[in-house]
């Protein structure tokens, strides 16, 4: 039984003219997180793969409302039954001119640790459809609705094809519901060095 856990904080900005004690409070409040803190924030919780109603799920959050806890905030849980997609494998393969399996895990890291952990999955899409469909691809740029209705007046059929789409300018559910109303029969969504990769700069671990 996945558990969740919520909790709202809002920050609103202080008004002209606002009282002194406002003002303290406010620099006082800014003042408490260090880049050292943040950072041992994110190594306590992105330190093993924590999918929704997993028991890396359950230990983050019990690891959260300790947290919260010990800062004299209130924790509330509610605890409830979903149902949850899991992946059970993912293959990706060029199948012509040449037979060549295409990674769908990321490379682990000698310098980060957390990249080898056991229980790393594939890369996927929660509620995508089971199937292994063999076709020709064609190229979506982002898999907009426009991106869509550029290739229909490029004369370009998407009907029975694989569509490959980078990440961004939509919701990635839009992409596949988009490549599917053009008659696709699957879709793979990568990340553009263009758009967040070597392009911008170095990339982990040697820059962001």
């Amino acid at each position: 039984m996945p558990g969740f856990l919520s909790l709202a904080c809002v920050l609103v900005p202080l008004a002209t003219g606002q009282p002194a004690s406002d003002v303290a409070y406010e620099r006082d409040l800014n003042e408490v997180p260090t880049p050292r803190s943040l950072r041992a924030w994110h190594d306590r919780f992105g330190s093993e793969p924590h999918i929704a109603g997993t028991a890396g799920d359950t230990r983050v959050l019990d690891n959260l409302a300790d947290a919260f806890e010990r800062m004299g905030l209130q924790v509330n849980r509610h605890e409830f039954l979903a149902l949850l997609p899991l992946p059970v494998e993912g293959i990706v393969e060029i199948v012509s001119p040449t037979v060549l399996r295409l990674p769908v895990v990321e490379r682990p890291l000698a310098e980060d640790p957390d990249t080898s952990h056991a229980d790393l999955t594939i890369g996927w899409n929660a509620y995508s459809g089971n199937g292994d469909v063999t076709a020709a691809v064609v190229y979506a740029n982002y898999g907009t609705r426009e991106d869509f209705e550029t290739l229909r007046e490029l004369g370009i059929g998407v009907k029975g094809r694989i569509v490959v789409a980078r990440y961004g300018h939509n919701f990635r559910g839009y992409k596949a519901k988009f490549a599917e109303a053009a008659g696709a029969v699957g879709l793979i969504i990568y990340t553009d060095p263009d758009d967040s990769g070597y392009r911008k700069g170095l990339p982990y671990p040697e820059g962001g």
